[in-house]
C-alpha cells in the first residue's frame, strides 16, 4: 500500500517528536457588554406589558442574572465543602 503524501495529512510527513511540539493558539475577542443591571427595569416592563400586569400588582415572574446564579453556586459549594469537611472529621475520630 503506498501513501499519497499530496493527501497526507501535514502530521504524517513530520517525524513524532515536531508532531508533539506543535501547539495551536485560540484568540478571543470580547466585546463590551452592557451590565445586565441597567437592562431588568427594561426587561421587566416588557414582560409586564406581555403578560398585562399592572403596575400596582406583583409580578409573576423572576428575572435572575448570572451574578446570582454564581452567587448561589458558590454558596453551595462554601456548604458542601463545610459538610464533606465535617463527615471526613468524624471518619477520622471513628475509624
Amino acid at each position: 500500500m503506498r501513501m499519497c503524501f499530496s493527501c497526507a495529512p501535514i502530521a504524517s510527513l513530520m517525524p513524532i517528536s515536531r508532531v508533539r511540539s506543535v501547539t495551536d493558539t485560540s484568540m478571543m475577542f470580547m466585546m463590551p457588554m452592557p451590565p445586565t443591571t441597567e437592562l431588568q427595569p427594561r426587561v421587566e416592563d416588557i414582560l409586564r406589558d406581555t403578560r398585562r400586569i399592572t403596575p400596582d400588582r406583583d409580578p409573576d415572574f423572576s428575572i435572575r442574572d448570572m451574578t446570582q446564579i454564581a452567587d448561589a453556586m458558590a454558596s453551595a459549594t462554601t456548604t458542601m465543602t463545610g459538610m464533606l469537611g465535617a463527615v471526613a472529621g468524624v471518619s477520622l475520630l471513628v475509624g
